[in-house]
């Protein structure tokens, strides 16, 4: 089976990777390199990287699907950034390398089954190939399924989250209350009082560099680096955070 990873790229060196790694494009920079944006280009990125090893590592860790072909396609640069155009561009090559399944762990705020790449999947799915997209992340409100999530004859994946108890904070102006989703392993949240807020970016090891952060709940933005990498870099930030 051949599968199209349609995102930041892939890092086909990766030992994991790199026995099922075929080919790709480069629709950001059009080349037939679809690696991952490193650090002298912008923002670097990992999702792309992230994603192919969920479907086909074939190595020390194991995907779902290890004996796959993994076709990338760049569609996203620096910072994860990209065009609907790109997008549509990257799916057109990947049909034209003949793949079996697209997949599209992306999106945007429009949502919409008439979105362009929306409809490009179901052009695909009608050519007989098998469509993957995410759901995003915004969830579960009404209209939080950004494209290509809203494409009719694609297969759109959500996550769900168990009953739990879950905690929140509240934000002094705004009248709502914010759902905190603890990592897995993490302690249980038992803060009940107010603290100062932080930004710390995304949490990359130099922007905790003269932050005082003692005592107080640090706000880390998603992306640029893994949530592992985050944490890491949050113990070296400070002698005592939340």
């Amino acid at each position: 089976m051949k599968v199209a990873v349609i995102d930041t790229g892939i890092d086909y060196h990766h030992p994991d990777l790199k026995a099922n790694y075929k080919g790709g494009y480069d629709v950001v920079d059009y080349d037939r390199d679809p690696m991952e944006t490193v650090a002298t280009q912008g923002p670097p990125t990992l999702h792309g990287t992230h994603v192919a090893g969920i479907i086909a590592a074939n190595g020390q860790v194991k995907g779902i699907a290890p004996d796959a072909d993994i076709y990338a396609y760049r569609a996203l640069g620096p910072g994860g950034q990209g065009t609907t155009e790109q997008v549509i561009e990257a799916i057109e090559k990947a049909i034209d390398d003949e793949v079996d399944v697209l997949n599209l762990s992306l999106g945007n705020t429009v949502n919409g089954p008439d979105w362009p790449t929306s409809v490009a999947l179901d052009k695909a799915v009608e050519e007989g190939i098998v469509a993957v997209t995410s759901n995003g992340n915004s969830g579960p409100n009404m209209w939080t399924v950004g494209s290509p999530g809203t494409s009719t004859k694609a297969i759109s994946v959500g996550a769900s989250a168990p009953p739990l108890k879950t905690p929140y904070v509240t934000v002094p102006g705004q009248d709502k209350e914010i759902t905190l989703y603890p990592i897995g392993g993490t302690l249980p949240w038992t803060i009940k009082r107010d603290y100062e807020i932080v930004d710390a970016g995304y949490g990359l090891e130099e922007e905790w560099k003269d932050l005082d952060v003692q005592n107080k709940i640090v706000l880390i933005k998603r992306g640029m680096i893994s949530f592992s990498e985050k944490a890491k870099a949050a113990q070296k930030g400070g002698p005592k955070l939340y």
